[in-house]
């Protein structure tokens, strides 16, 4: 018998498609209120209900299936926004508005997490989130940068402790790890890169941002993707050190700018006007931070 998917956020069906390569299933029904998405699900799947508008479903009335899928919006979730976890905003209304769930002989989620969201966990362990260590490779920082940003776009923390938070990064980097504990010593860091072949330039390929995550914070990262096979290297290495794992997935970026999180369009757009992407830059050396045995 094949299993029964429902699409939350169906789009076009590429999801649930997918799912059906892959397994012995077949789709339910649609959740998809857009016109057009809507008229591209209604014609390959013409016999499968579409109940439109999530938040408007009466989910009482709608066939339990097997597997739940779909790429909601993710606000709560990406590095974009503020990343608070499954808390606010049209997911959180999505899952509370379903009253039924999937038969438990198959389930899964994915979520961007954040050590932001246990934060009684480090407290009880007595690690303050705030002093951790961080290795970076320093890199040449773009000379049309600081013409390419108007200085009331940018955003310098008014929180001490949050130092590295300084608009313009005069010292560009590629964050190698970022999480390791106070106790951890610059001859830590080189015992575990010792045969580490430092890259002599980095590659920038396109621009990301995202958010604080600190709440009375506003603001966004602007970051250049690198793809570097040697950085995530070096990034496997260092995670053998005492650490906390901040975020749940890594993405190797040199840190351009912070910027007001009102003012992070224009940004984006000043910096692609200014740049000619790929772009590489000269990597300097190791940068130990100021938390890692107090280095300097």
């Amino acid at each position: 018998m094949s299993l029964r998917v429902g699409g939350m956020f169906a789009g076009y069906g590429g999801l649930d498609l997918a799912i059906s390569q892959v397994l012995d299933a077949e789709p339910a029904w649609f959740a998809e209120y857009e016109a057009a998405p809507s008229r591209v699900l209604a014609r390959h799947w013409p016999g499968v209900p579409n109940h439109g508008d999530v938040t408007r479903i009466d989910w009482t009335t709608v066939e339990p299936v097997d597997v739940i899928a779909g790429g909601s919006p993710c606000q709560d979730l990406s590095t974009a926004g503020n990343r608070k976890g499954m808390t606010d905003g049209p997911i959180r209304v999505a899952r509370n508005e379903r009253t039924h769930r999937p038969r438990p002989h198959t389930k899964g989620i994915m979520m961007n997490l954040t050590a932001h969201q246990f934060p009684a966990v480090y407290e009880r362990h007595g690690i303050d989130l705030s002093r951790l260590g961080c290795v970076m490779l320093d890199v040449e920082t773009p000379g049309w940068l600081a013409r390419a940003l108007r200085p009331e776009w940018l955003y310098t923390s008014p929180n001490q402790s949050h130092h590295w938070i300084t608009g313009l990064q005069t010292r560009s980097h590629v964050t190698l790890r970022y999480g390791l504990l106070p106790d951890v010593v610059p001859l830590d860091v080189d015992e575990v890169l010792a045969d580490w072949s430092k890259p002599d330039v980095v590659r920038v390929t396109g621009l990301r941002a995202f958010g604080s995550p600190f709440p009375d914070e506003d603001y966004r990262c602007i970051i250049g993707m690198v793809e570097r096979a040697d950085v995530i290297e070096a990034w496997r290495r260092l995670g053998f050190l005492p650490n906390v794992t901040r975020y749940d997935r890594y993405q190797p970026h040199v840190t351009l700018a912070y910027v007001h999180a009102a003012r992070v369009e224009p940004a984006f757009a000043a910096i692609n006007d200014a740049a000619s992407f790929p772009f590489s830059l000269t990597a300097l050396g190791l940068d130990y931070g100021d938390v890692i045995g107090g280095a300097k």
